[in-house]
């Protein structure tokens, strides 16, 4: 499945906090390294294990044990086979009943979002036109715009209207979340801002 959000995911993931363990974990590794180190091989190992050789009783009622084993009741086999064929029912019972679902089971569920006028209301580009009609009396040549202060006010606008279209297309992308609506208010109030100045240079 292709990621749509790649560069997000990229950059949230690049934003996550490193993580160093305290010291202590680090000795508990190196420490069982070391031991891991110093263990013999598993031959070895049982080498090292103590012989034991047990009295003769024990020997003696092992033998008893075994002598016993060979003579089985015959009411035991009816019961195992009893208790084996009740297993192999339960088993068969309990696959078909899990198989096929209840039809009590499942919900149905759904939910209402109202839409925030804030957001819904895409207002920032009224104002558009009278920026394009103040910038058309810079393209007549009034001297006035060939002056430094009012040109970086004019490369300010740019940057400004630039960072603007870049927020409509992100929320073309991924629909309008109030971070951008307000962040394109922003620049909004800015650019007026600018405009304002520059207006009154002209005058």
């Amino acid at each position: 499945m292709k990621e749509i959000n790649r560069s997000t995911l990229v950059e949230a993931l690049s934003m996550l906090p490193e993580y160093d363990p305290p010291d202590e974990t680090w000795q508990m590794v190196e420490a069982e390294l070391d031991l891991l180190a110093v263990l013999p091989e598993k031959e070895s190992v049982a080498e090292l294990l103590p012989e034991f050789d047990p009295p003769d009783e024990v020997w003696n009622q092992v033998s008893k044990q075994l002598d016993g084993a060979g003579k089985v009741v015959p009411m035991r086999k009816w019961v195992a086979r009893i208790a084996a064929a009740v297993v192999v029912l339960v088993a068969a019972w309990w696959a078909l009943n899990t198989n096929q679902p209840s039809q009590d089971e499942g919900t149905i569920s759904y939910s209402v979002e109202v839409l925030d006028p804030i957001l819904e209301k895409n207002d920032w580009d009224e104002d558009e036109d009278a920026f394009q009609q103040f910038m058309a009396i810079c393209q007549n040549g009034h001297f006035i715009c060939e002056q430094p202060s009012f040109k970086n006010l004019e490369a300010e606008l740019e940057e400004l209207t630039e960072a603007k279209n870049e927020l409509k297309e992100a929320i073309g992308a991924y629909g309008a979340s109030p971070v951008l609506v307000q962040q394109i208010k922003e620049i909004e109030l800015e650019r007026t801002d600018i405009l304002k100045k520059m207006m009154v240079m002209l005058i």
